[in-house]
């Protein structure tokens, strides 16, 4: 006679502060042999090497001695490499909606389309006086890279939550509560629950984050088509397989329009969006519905 059982798991969940400017969650699943506080300190410690080469409020970050020079060719560590390529696709791909230099191209009133860098083998070099961030892109790489060190050291399921940019893997699907952007209260009814498995979600906005603007506070996010900050957006959710391209794609669809974002989401595998404009008037891929609750859509 063959006895079946499940085997037994352990888990950790754990919070920390100050993580890229915001918040951490980590929520870790494995075996019982597992050692998940192990697995814990793999992930900060791969937090704290990648924000040391991505970081601009870092002065002595990689990414910040390189914003200081132009025209010169620099060489880079992979991940920069990567990321400046990952930002020339999408913002090509995208239309210029994601653009690394947004915010400075808009404050100057200067052309979105002048090249920003180049890269060559293992070097780079920057084309340009504008300021350039790649924070748009590099949360949701980092929060990838975090998920994907869990599961090579062991776990076998981890969420990674990072100022409220999600990437899950494992076996059982995450359910993810999405805010009202009407409703700033913590405590209030989320805007829509969705389920995800062994993929991401992420929602960007003028709601919680702004920024001054000609004695305004407006979005912290720019159109650099418009040269105006973003305003008819509060909210964009995006779904999609990794953190890094719902992190840049919830960016853009907070300034495309719905029917563009439409196209472009349905060129993206497994993905989708939900827009909350600032009329109040709601917007969402035909895919959204999949991921509602009860609709468990596995990536």
């Amino acid at each position: 006679m063959l006895n079946w059982f499940k085997p037994r798991t352990k888990s950790l969940m754990s919070h920390f502060d100050g993580v890229l400017g915001t918040s951490l969650d980590l929520q870790l699943l494995g075996s019982s042999g597992t050692n998940l506080t192990k697995i814990e300190d793999a992930i900060l410690a791969e937090i704290d090497r990648l924000d040391r080469c991505l970081s601009r409020y870092d002065p002595e970050s990689e990414f910040s001695h390189w914003r200081c020079t132009k025209g010169e060719w620099v060489e880079a560590s992979k991940e920069l490499r990567f990321l400046l390529l990952e930002a020339e696709y999408w913002q090509k791909h995208t239309g210029n909606a994601f653009h690394a230099a947004a915010e400075s191209v808009v404050r100057a009133g200067g052309d979105p389309d002048q090249a920003l860098w180049e890269v060559s083998g293992t070097r780079i070099r920057k084309l340009t006086d504008l300021d350039l961030s790649l924070d748009s892109i590099a949360k949701g790489y980092i929060i990838d890279r975090c998920a994907e060190t869990a599961i090579r050291e062991g776990a076998t399921s981890v969420v990674v939550n990072i100022g409220g940019d999600i990437r899950h893997i494992g076996p059982e699907p995450l359910v993810v509560a999405i805010s009202d952007p009407r409703h700033d209260a913590e405590n209030a009814a989320p805007l829509e629950e969705v389920t995800i498995k062994n993929g991401a979600i992420a929602t960007s906005g003028d709601y919680r984050r702004t920024v001054q603007w000609n004695d305004q506070e407006v979005s912290h996010i720019f159109d650099v088509r418009t040269l105006e900050p973003a305003q008819q957006c509060p909210s964009a959710t995006f779904i999609a397989s990794c953190a890094l391209v719902a992190d840049v794609m919830s960016t853009a669809a907070s300034v495309m329009e719905p029917d563009d974002l439409i196209a472009l989401t349905e060129s993206i595998e497994d993905s989708a969006f939900l827009l909350v404009r600032a009329d109040n008037e709601r917007f969402e891929s035909s895919s959204w519905y999949s991921f509602r609750v009860g609709n468990c859509h596995g990536l």
